[in-house]
């Protein structure tokens, strides 16, 4: 699973080569940067208030919110 930081808004992709995967550098850079600008434009203010205090991969804290 990748890992994000709200605060950096960074997603942090495992480096995994499968078979039929497209590798990165063929992916289309603009719309990648466009789709997580949307995503992390999803996240409320105030979890991101909550998860500036932490340091840790964010997907856990934004899951548990979620609930």
């Amino acid at each position: 699973m990748p890992k994000i930081d709200i605060n950096k808004q960074l997603i942090y992709l495992p480096k995994l080569i499968l078979p039929g995967v497209v590798s990165r550098a063929k992916v289309n850079q603009a719309e990648l940067e466009k789709r997580k600008r949307e995503f992390f434009n999803t996240v409320p203010a105030e979890v991101v208030n909550i998860l500036k205090c932490y340091s840790d991969s964010h997907w856990e804290i934004v899951r548990a919110l979620n609930m």
